[in-house]
């Protein structure tokens, strides 16, 4: 009997490894909503610092065969044994996912801080900080019992303090008060339309412009999103978001230099990765001119994807709006602002990001 048990098994392990040879790369993983990882071309520089093994390690995670249906299935049993996580997600309240972060990086805040302060020094320009915390912390009450996170306060409010030179725009306060509305998604780490008009109308407030109002144009809507949260946790019993969106009419859109017809890329919608119909995804420039304004304000916005949603709005408010991604952007922003002549300058990242990303330093470039 241990016999069979052992050619059974033996032989179950060398098929799934033959298929797994025999299998084609997948570029994107569906499920998870992001790109995966590709076999890596061999370079020695890479084999003497070990990054090498690390990309080949990653490239055999990302690749293994049935790697989606393991993922489904342990989310899946997670949910149905009453756990109250899943893959650095906390099963809600009231259906929301919400990440789970227990530290954060003191030296990445601290050179973004000064990465900032410099940017400030550099170009006189009149500039102002927009750090967004996240879901789990404005709507810590649909946590699980004893869950634990980072106190965002007192984090956001270090930032702004040490951010001495720029008008901080806090939004704790505003979104905690419209925490029973939906600002955020329940699947996904973004804010959502609302979520993003309350930031935009604190930023007009504290420029002392007025907003628009919303009932002056069309909210379209969109259904079955399932963002982030959902594809990390695979928590398959919860209902898909709406995004609802705003698609302004009177503007003239560049992305990465091509022209647009809209700010909302509709194509997206037929997809997983839903929000990123915002701005076409995420993208070094955009340039977009409002064709009915007669003011010649120019603001930079230099965002992570938080902006992206945020965006539509500034178009409103602003002759022209610029905006930056410096996860892609190799220009020098300081030679960019003088040749677009630019008059202020809105900085905005989620509060997680924040502390994650190593692309802020190229404000000072």
């Amino acid at each position: 009997m241990k016999g069979r048990l052992f050619y059974l098994f033996s032989g179950i392990i060398l098929v799934i490894t033959l298929l797994d040879i025999l299998s084609k790369d997948k570029d994107i993983s569906e499920i998870e909503n992001r790109k995966l990882q590709n076999k890596p071309k061999f370079k020695t520089e890479d084999y003497i610092n070990g990054n090498f093994k690390d990309k080949y390690n990653k490239y055999l995670d990302d690749q293994f065969i049935f790697r989606d249906e393991f993922i489904t299935l342990k989310g899946v049993s997670e949910k149905l044994l009453l756990k109250k996580e899943n893959n650095g997600v906390y099963f809600g309240k009231d259906g929301y996912l919400l990440e789970k972060v227990l530290e954060v990086s003191d030296l990445k805040i601290e050179n973004n801080i000064k990465y900032i302060n410099k940017f400030i020094e550099n170009n006189n320009l009149k500039t102002s900080i927009m750090i967004v915390p996240n879901s789990f912390y404005i709507l810590r009450d649909k946590l699980p019992i004893k869950a634990k996170e980072i106190e965002s306060k007192e984090i956001i409010d270090k930032i702004y303090k040490e951010v001495d030179k720029a008008s901080s725009i806090d939004l704790i306060k505003p979104l905690e008060d419209k925490k029973d509305d939906y600002i955020f998604y329940k699947t996904d780490h973004h804010w959502t339309t609302l979520g993003a008009f309350i930031g935009y109308k604190e930023y007009l407030n504290s420029l002392g412009k007025e907003a628009i109002t919303l009932e002056n144009f069309k909210e379209e809507k969109e259904f079955n999103f399932l963002g982030s949260y959902f594809s990390k946790s695979k928590n398959i019993f919860i209902e898909p978001d709406i995004i609802s969106y705003y698609d302004f009419n009177n503007l003239e859109i560049f992305i990465d230099g091509v022209k647009k017809e809209s700010l909302i890329d509709k194509d997206y919608f037929k997809g997983r990765g839903k929000y990123s119909a915002f701005l076409s995804s995420n993208n070094k420039l955009t340039k977009i001119i409002n064709k009915d304004l007669k003011t010649n304000e120019k603001l930079l916005v230099i965002k992570d994807s938080y902006g992206n949603s945020l965006v539509p709005f500034l178009t409103q408010s602003f002759k022209e709006v610029h905006v930056v991604d410096l996860r892609y952007f190799d220009e020098s922003i300081k030679s960019y602002i003088k040749e677009n002549n630019i008059s202020e300058c809105l900085i905005i990242y989620n509060l997680i990001n924040f502390t994650r990303d190593t692309s802020v330093v190229k404000l000072i470039y």
